[in-house]
Parts: structure tokens; sequence; C-alpha cells
């Protein structure tokens, strides 16, 4: 679920994505933020304000994440298998 915070620091998802797909994540407040797969997928470290972290997913499934400074920001990436042949 995203919340009017996620969309302000640039969290806002569209989904879903198919495999090969990136999706970056930008950080639009003026402290820092993390994106952490709660499943230890990726892992962006601290993003400063401004800055920006992108991921590759190379697998279908369900990636759900937290931002480890801020526990009320979470959110679900679904990833679709790829429809190329």
């Amino acid at each position: 679920m995203l919340t009017a915070l996620q969309e302000q620091l640039g969290l806002k998802i569209a989904s879903p994505k198919e495999v090969g797909s990136t999706v970056t994540w930008m950080n639009k407040d003026s402290r820092a933020h993390s994106v952490v797969a709660d499943g230890g997928v990726f892992n962006s470290g601290t993003i400063a304000p401004d800055g920006q972290f992108s991921f590759m997913f190379q697998v279908a499934g369900t990636f759900t994440y937290h931002d480890t400074s801020n526990a009320s920001i979470s959110g679900t990436v679904n990833v679709n298998p790829s429809s190329s042949y």
C-alpha cells in the first residue's frame, strides 16, 4: 500500500512489472531514506535527498520492501514473467 508520504518521496511504483524491468526509487524528501527488500533481494543503502536507487528484477515474484529509517514507508513490486519468447 502506498501512502501520501511515499508519493511525496518519489516511491510510487507502477505495478505490475515484467522480468527484466528496472525500477527506480527517487528520494524527494529533505532527509535520507532507504529501500530494503524484506527478503534481502535488494538494499539501496542510504539514499540522500534528491538521490535515487535502481534495481533490475530478473525473476518473477512479489517483492515487499521497507525504509529502515521510517517504518511507515513500505511497498510491493509485482513482477510478472516476461511476455517475450
